[in-house]
C-alpha cells in the first residue's frame, strides 16, 4: 500500500508507465517467437533419395531424353499414394520399366536399399532448414522432436535459476545480460557449423528467455499502479498472439531458416539498449533496503511523468468449424494464461516474487517439454497426442479449486503479509458458510 501511495504522488499513468509497458510488452512480443521459431526452421519439406541418374542426366546420351519424372521412376519405388518413397530405392536402376508391355510391378518383389547418397528436397516451400542441413529424415527424423525437447528444456534450467537471481541482484540488470545473451547466442546459432552445436545454442536461448520473461514481468508489474494489472494482462497474451501472425508473415517472406534465426534474434540487440532506460523496481528495492536507489528511481519516475496523468486499447464448413475450434481452444488458453500470470503475482511476496516465478514458469515449460515428446506417440496411435494435451489440463485443473481468492487484494511485500490474507481469507469463507448454513436452517 505505500508504494501505491508513493506511486500515485509521482504519476501512475505517465509516460514512464507508457515507455515501460511498450517496450517490455515488445520485448515480451518478440520472445514468444522463440519456442514456435521451429515449426518452420525444421520443417520437414517433401524428399525422396539422391539419384545418381538424375546427376548424369547432363553428360549420359543413355538418359538425355528421359524426364526427371520418368528416372525417378526407374530409381525409386512407389508408395501406397504413389508418389516416390522417402526412404527407400531401387537397388539397381529398373530399366524394365520402360518397356510399355511391362506391367504394374509390385515394389515388393524389387530389391531396395536404403538411401545411401542422402537425399533430394523439395524447395518449393523452405529453401532450408535444419532438417534439410543434417538430413534428419527417415530413421534420424525423431532428431527433429529430440531438438525440440532440448530447446525447451532450456526453460526448465533458466526459469528457477533467473528467479534465484533476479531477487537477489534485481530485475533490470537479469533483464539486460539475458537480452544481450540472447541475441548474441541466436547469431551463432543461425551459423552452428552442427547439429549438436544447434542444439546447444538453442537451449542456452530457452534459458535466456526465461530469464528474460520472467525479469520482464516482475518489472512491468512491480513498477505499476494495481489498477493496470488487468489492462497489461491482457496486453500481454494480445502481444503473445500478435506475435505468431508476427512469425507466420516473417517465415513466409524468409525461406531459409539461417535468415530466419537471424531476423528473430537481430532485433534484441536494438531493445536490449532501450531496456537499459527501464528503472529499476521500486518495491524490490524498498524491500531489500536499498531505499537510496528508490527515491532515486521515484524522482525519476516523477521527472519523466512530468507529475501529468495520461489518457487512458477472424472455406469450407467443416474448414469454419474447425477454425471456430481452434479459435475457442486459443481463447481459452490465452484466458488460462493470463489468470494464471495474475495469480502468481498476487500469491508471491515481492521478497520472493521472481523466484517462485521462476519456479512456476519451470511448471509451463516442463509441460511444454512433455508436449513436444508427445508427439513421438503418434507411431503408436495417430490421435494419442491430442488425446493426451485434452486429459492432460482437465485432471490437473481440479487443483484449481484449492487457491484462495485474490481479486481486488493488493500484492503482498512479505511472507506475513501473505499468511495474515490468508487468515484473513479462511476467516471470511467460514463466516459465509456459516451465515448460508443459518438461512438454510431458519427457512
Amino acid at each position: 500500500m505505500a508504494f501505491e501511495e508513493l506511486l500515485q504522488q509521482v504519476g501512475d499513468s505517465g509516460r514512464f508507465q507508457i515507455f515501460t509497458a511498450v517496450l517490455l510488452l515488445l520485448l515480451n512480443m518478440l520472445s514468444a517467437q522463440h519456442d514456435f521459431l521451429e515449426n518452420f526452421t525444421a520443417a520437414i519439406p517433401a524428399h525422396h533419395c539422391s539419384v545418381r541418374l538424375l546427376d548424369l542426366k547432363s553428360k549420359s546420351n543413355i538418359t538425355t531424353n528421359l524426364t526427371t519424372e520418368v528416372l525417378l521412376r526407374l530409381s525409386i519405388p512407389l508408395d501406397p499414394n504413389q508418389k516416390p518413397e522417402q526412404c527407400r530405392r531401387f537397388h539397381q536402376t529398373q530399366w524394365q520399366l520402360l518397356s510399355p508391355n511391362v506391367s504394374a510391378v509390385n515394389n515388393t518383389e524389387l530389391e531396395t536399399e536404403p538411401c545411401l547418397d542422402g537425399w533430394t528436397y523439395d524447395q518449393s516451400v523452405f529453401t532450408s532448414t535444419i532438417v534439410t542441413e543434417w538430413d534428419l529424415v527417415c530413421d534420424f527424423q525423431s532428431f527433429k522432436y529430440f531438438a525440440q525437447t532440448i530447446s525447451l528444456a532450456g526453460h526448465l534450467v533458466g526459469n528457477p535459476i533467473s528467479g534465484i537471481f533476479g531477487d537477489k541482484f534485481g530485475r533490470k540488470p537479469l533483464l539486460v545480460a539475458a537480452g544481450l545473451s540472447f541475441g548474441i547466442l541466436g547469431f551463432a546459432c543461425a551459423f552452428a557449423p552442427s547439429f549438436s552445436f544447434y542444439c546447444l545454442l538453442r537451449f542456452l536461448m530457452s534459458a535466456c528467455l526465461s530469464a528474460l520473461q520472467n525479469s520482464s514481468l516482475a518489472l512491468l508489474l512491480e513498477n505499476t499502479s494495481q489498477k493496470w494489472f488487468p489492462i497489461i494482462i491482457t496486453m500481454k497474451g494480445l502481444s503473445l498472439s500478435a506475435n505468431q501472425a508476427l512469425l507466420a508473415g516473417l517465415a513466409y517472406f524468409i525461406r531459409d531458416w539461417h535468415k530466419l534465426q537471424l531476423a528473430n534474434t537481430l532485433p534484441y540487440f536494438i531493445v536490449s539498449l532501450f531496456v537499459c532506460c527501464v528503472s529499476e523496481s521500486v518495491p524490490w528495492l524498498m524491500t531489500t533496503g536499498k531505499t537510496e536507489h528508490a527515491l532515486r528511481e521515484l524522482q525519476r519516475i516523477a521527472r519523466i511523468n512530468g507529475k501529468k496523468d495520461v489518457a487512458q486499447s477472424l472455406t469450407t464448413m467443416m474448414h469454419i468449424l474447425r477454425l471456430i475450434i481452434f479459435l475457442f481452444e486459443k481463447a481459452s488458453y490465452s484466458t488460462f494464461i493470463s489468470l494464471c500470470t495474475a495469480f502468481i503475482s498476487e500469491l508471491s511476496p515481492t521478497v520472493l516474487r521472481s523466484t517462485l516465478q521462476g519456479f512456476y514458469m519451470f511448471t509451463f515449460k516442463l509441460a511444454a517439454t512433455c508436449a513436444a515428446l508427445a508427439l513421438v506417440t503418434r507411431k503408436y496411435f495417430v490421435h494419442l497426442p491430442t488425446i493426451l494435451y485434452a486429459v492432460t489440463p482437465m485432471v490437473a485443473s481440479i487443483s484449481l479449486y484449492f487457491l484462495p481468492e485474490t481479486y481486488n487484494l493488493p500484492l503482498p511485500n512479505t511472507i506475513k503479509d501473505l499468511e495474515k490474507r490468508d487468515r484473513f481469507w479462511i476467516k471470511s469463507n467460514r463466516n459465509k458458510q456459516s451465515k448460508e448454513l443459518l438461512e438454510t436452517t431458519e427457512v
